[in-house]
């Protein structure tokens, strides 16, 4: 895994504010897709949720694997099978947070 160091020039009012971000990333490639994802988080994200998620991945990311999985498990039930197992998908998640 390598750690490019990302600058970021923005021009506001006619001032020029730099900001020097360090991202990891195994090439441009895959580096390339995480700015893809951050932006695509930002255009379907208010400000809050945005900081908020970021946060909440950042403090728990066994979560991400969860809710895989969970998608995965209830992609071919109904919505009363859903239902049923849902209990059990929210407690799955509750024990995540509180890890």
């Amino acid at each position: 895994m390598k750690v490019y160091q990302v600058i970021i020039t923005i021009n506001e009012n006619g001032k020029e504010f730099q900001k020097t971000i360090e991202i990891q990333a195994d090439n441009t490639v895959e580096l390339s897709q995480k700015f893809k994802a951050l932006e695509s988080l930002s255009k379907h994200l208010n400000h809050d949720d945005l900081i908020d998620t970021v946060d909440l991945i950042a403090e728990k990311p066994q979560l991400i694997s969860i809710i895989k999985e969970l998608i995965a498990e209830t992609e071919n039930l109904n919505e009363l099978q859903i239902g049923l197992k849902a209990p059990f998908m929210i407690k799955r998640v509750i024990n995540a947070l509180k890890e």
